[in-house]
């Protein structure tokens, strides 16, 4: 317990800009949901990006919360997205401390489709590849 309340002690003072610049994404977003980026996250290293993305819920989600901060890894050549890091948040808008997180680079690219956030995100972020 002790380990997984400093990891994610860790994650919320570390691993996030203190002043997040979130920009709503309206790409295929279903009703009840709302996604931002913080465009200002991006990390770059040869063909990869990372950045971070929160997606705020209406109604409660299943795991007791309303919205998530996601730290995606985008592989610009082969069109593909993996997690890396997922905080999960009581509230709406991410703004009070985490009640779950999950850090774990997934070894698991997966393909997205054309119409998914995830598209709109990757033609950003690695149009300049």
């Amino acid at each position: 317990m002790t380990n997984r309340l400093l990891i994610l002690f860790f994650l919320t003072c570390f691993a996030l800009p203190l002043q997040a610049k979130w920009t709503a994404i309206d790409q295929g977003v279903k009703h009840g949901e709302k996604h931002f980026v913080d465009w200002e996250t991006i990390d770059k290293n040869e063909h990869f990006r990372k950045v971070w993305v929160l997606s705020s819920y209406e109604k409660q989600q299943p795991g007791q919360f309303h919205s998530l901060k996601t730290h995606y890894e985008f592989n610009c050549t082969d069109h593909k997205a993996r997690i890396i890091t997922l905080l999960f948040y009581p509230d709406e808008n991410a703004a009070t401390t985490p009640n779950g997180a999950r850090h774990a680079e997934s070894e698991d690219w997966f393909d997205f489709s054309n119409q998914s956030i995830l598209h709109h995100i990757e033609a950003r972020i690695c149009g300049d590849t």
